[in-house]
């Protein structure tokens, strides 16, 4: 994950942090996605843009598809999922 998400994590700047991943990986089709679930970024997981990330990027899909919600995330009824 690049450097802006990765110092703004480490100053507690939420927004920038969202930013910056949704712009890498939405934005730019970045490779490494897996990187939003390293222990830096635990914090972002509660907010609903992270929600809308993970959705932008097709997880969601693909995990209800599957129904394989690894580790970190959880479907919540039919249409709503949780992560921690």
């Amino acid at each position: 994950m690049g450097g802006i998400a990765s110092f703004a994590a480490l100053f507690g700047d939420e927004d920038r942090m969202l930013a910056a991943v949704r712009r890498e990986y939405v934005d730019l089709g970045g490779n490494n996605a897996g990187a939003i679930w390293f222990p830096l970024f635990t914090s972002m997981r509660g907010d609903p843009r992270f929600k809308t990330l993970l959705r932008d990027l097709g997880l969601v899909d693909y995990w209800r598809r599957s129904g394989n919600w690894g580790d970190y995330c959880r479907p919540v009824g039919t249409d709503d999922f949780e992560c921690h």
